[in-house]
């Protein structure tokens, strides 16, 4: 028998299975288990699309447009400004998080918002859709663990939604349908849907919100880009 100190291995578990020796070898279907002659394995990965971001398509990095488009200088401040707000919101994070986790989800959301404000400089911001790509790509390697997984699957999903419009004025719709491809995604790799508390419960309502907002300004103001940036 293994004795465990619990104070030094907060979280770990063993189960101990006691099962007849003929038995280990009978036919199963369990991922990466051996099996017997009638075995037949499941896919043990659901494979995810992942588009490489430009950076990693050639030898030239990623550099920032000489001269902003307006929707350039646009999502560069929207960028900017998010990830500030997850800089300052570290602690608050990490102390929602050691409430029902483990309390370092303000640590890693903060890793990945330094790590955009380092790259933003060679971001292509004139090139939404390309953009969202690379902020992926700088999640996937400054965040780490599920939640870099998931946040990174959530970025890709959205580039492949705004892929089609690459180059050229993205609507607040294609925003909208880039944020529901996104959810979809998370939920679909992630096993998760609403009332599971996980970032979805946030998501779900914020997608709802948006798809309200756009009926309103194109009911009221026929479509008006301008006017749906003022609503906020």
């Amino acid at each position: 028998m293994m004795a465990l100190n619990y104070g030094n291995f907060v979280g770990l578990k063993f189960s101990y299975i006691v099962y007849e020796l003929e038995r280990s070898d009978a036919s199963t279907k369990a991922p990466s288990w051996p099996v017997g002659v009638d075995g037949v394995h499941p896919p043990t990965k659901i494979p995810i699309p992942v588009p490489p971001s430009p950076s990693a398509k050639g030898n030239e990095p990623q550099r920032r447009p000489l001269q902003l488009s307006k929707q350039g200088q646009v999502l560069e401040i929207a960028i900017e400004t998010a990830a500030n707000v997850i800089l300052d919101l570290k602690n608050s994070l990490n102390d929602w998080d050691s409430k029902v986790g483990d309390g370092d989800c303000g640590s890693t959301m903060y890793r990945g918002a330094k790590a955009i404000l380092e790259d933003i400089k060679n971001y292509p911001l004139n090139d939404a859709a390309e953009t969202v790509n690379e902020i992926g790509s700088t999640i996937r390697r400054a965040m780490g663990g599920t939640s870099g997984i998931i946040y990174t699957i959530f970025c890709k999903a959205a580039y492949t939604q705004l892929k089609p419009s690459s180059g050229s004025v993205v609507t607040p719709k294609q925003w909208a349908e880039a944020l529901a491809a996104s959810i979809a995604a998370v939920s679909k790799y992630g096993g998760a849907s609403a009332g599971y508390r996980t970032l979805l419960d946030a998501l779900l309502p914020a997608s709802s919100v948006l798809q309200e907002v756009l009926t309103i300004e194109i009911k009221c103001w026929g479509g008006s880009y301008h006017c749906f940036c003022s609503v906020f």
